[in-house]
């Protein structure tokens, strides 16, 4: 799609396998480049490569300073069960984050291979560093006689140098190489103002295209439609069960049907890629699968003759010449600040929570022990190579920042873009991949 190359990698990572191969894959990978980092800044400490083939008992006895490696796992003390979670996900409803966070009672282990070891962290290391429940770490200590780890320091297979707040830029309309980017639109939902945005987003790629030489690329990123619980047909037929399975599936299309009409104009002005959000119909384990064809009769016939319309599923990647754009949905964001133990940080944006992701280099690492997620062979959600940026669709408002990293001992920068629900903000963002430069779309004309 003019210049654009979307990824197979999370398509062609779900295949027959099971929860504890995606782990098993995600440790294997982490500690190779662990390995070598905390040798480098630890180079004193001695490294035990296997918690799960260690005699702790003899390495109590020898009472030095050790580095072992392992998933972060946490175990919430007041929480129902992941079990429990994935039990509810047969409803049309995605499954919520929980409402309690991680608090201080709950116990974090290392864990390799089954085998956990429990981790004594002070105040001081809590301090100092960010605990996420499913990242693979490198942690240095000391062994206790109760089988616990005395924390000194814990590290992540990246390090984040600085962060900072990347201001708009402006006139970028003429610009060949910008993308137009929306979420969360709301269709088919009981919201006015959707109809509205919806029709004032088509007149701006009208007017857009009038400025342009080449082709406009539009991205919607998540949430195309509304949630089934506020869309008033849908509504309907979730309040009435009796209704006949003919009559069940005519109700619920009703609220997709505009979706699909609305796709159609798009396309009719722009190449369009469409990924799918918490609210979209589609699956609610990550990866979420692309909205299915049966859904958008009208905008798939363009799938089939041309490439003007890709659906994509989420998370996904977009590669082009000037780096690698990783596309997510901020419900996972959601997940993320539940469980994670950030210091002084109770209040964090959304783009701080998106930096962890570069920090531990995994694009979900909660999935699947604490955010459902499919049995997959491998670890999809680890980061085969650097994002140059991330755009989180559904998010509370327009922000970017601009992330500088070390990934695999060389420096990196990465800029993260918040696109805001339209139906509620009327905002919407303009991107330009080869730059990083973003410019706010207002189509709220009283906002």
């Amino acid at each position: 799609m003019n210049g654009w190359a979307a990824s197979s990698h999370f398509l062609n990572s779900v295949q027959k396998g099971g929860y504890h191969m995606m782990l098993a894959d995600r440790l294997a990978s982490g500690e190779k480049g662990l390995s070598i980092y905390a040798a480098e800044l630890w180079p004193t400490t001695r490294q035990i490569p296997r918690l799960s083939q260690t005699n702790l008992s003899e390495e109590y006895e020898r009472q030095d300073d050790i580095c072992l490696f392992g998933l972060l796992y946490v175990l919430p003390k007041r929480r129902v069960s992941v079990l429990k979670a994935y039990s509810k996900l047969l409803p049309p409803v995605i499954a919520r984050p929980p409402i309690e966070r991680v608090v201080q009672d709950d116990v974090f282990f290392l864990e390799d291979a089954g085998v956990k070891l429990r981790l004594d962290l002070s105040n001081e290391v809590k301090f100092r560093t960010v605990l996420i429940p499913g990242a693979v770490v490198a942690v240095r200590g000391h062994l206790q006689s109760n089988n616990g780890l005395a924390v000194s320091e814990i590290m992540f297979s990246s390090r984040l140098m600085k962060m900072e707040p990347q201001p708009p830029s402006s006139l970028l309309t003429t610009n060949n190489d910008v993308v137009v980017i929306v979420s969360g639109l709301g269709l088919g939902g009981a919201d006015p103002a959707q109809l509205r945005y919806s029709m004032e987003l088509l007149d701006f790629l009208v007017s857009l295209r009038g400025l342009r030489q080449g082709p406009l690329r539009l991205i919607i990123c998540g949430n195309l439609f509304a949630a089934p619980e506020d869309a008033p047909a849908a509504k309907s037929f979730m309040d009435h069960y009796e209704l006949s399975p003919t009559t069940t599936f005519a109700e619920m299309h009703a609220s997709y049907d505009i979706g699909d009409a609305f796709l159609k104009q798009c396309i009719g002005l722009a190449d369009v890629i469409l990924i799918p959000g918490s609210d979209d119909p589609t699956t609610h384990m990550w990866p979420q699968d692309p909205v299915p064809e049966l859904l958008l009769q009208r905008a798939a016939m363009y799938t089939r003759n041309e490439r003007s319309f890709q659906r994509l599923p989420c998370p996904c990647i977009l590669q082009e010449s000037t780096g690698t754009i990783y596309f997510i949905d901020a419900a996972s964001l959601q997940y993320l600040k539940q469980y994670i133990v950030w210091e002084g940080k109770d209040n964090a944006t959304e783009e701080e929570l998106a930096s962890l992701l570069l920090l531990c280099g995994n694009v979900c690492p909660l999935a699947p022990l604490y955010m459902p997620s499919k049995p997959l062979a491998n670890d999809a959600f680890r980061f085969p190579i650097p994002p140059t940026a991330i755009i989180i669709g559904s998010t509370t408002r327009v922000a970017a920042s601009t992330v500088t990293y070390i990934w695999e001992g060389q420096p990196k920068q990465c800029t993260i873009i918040c696109v805001p629900r339209l139906v509620t903000q009327g905002r919407g963002v303009l991107f330009c991949p080869a730059t990083g430069a973003f410019q706010h779309l207002c189509l709220a004309r009283n906002k």
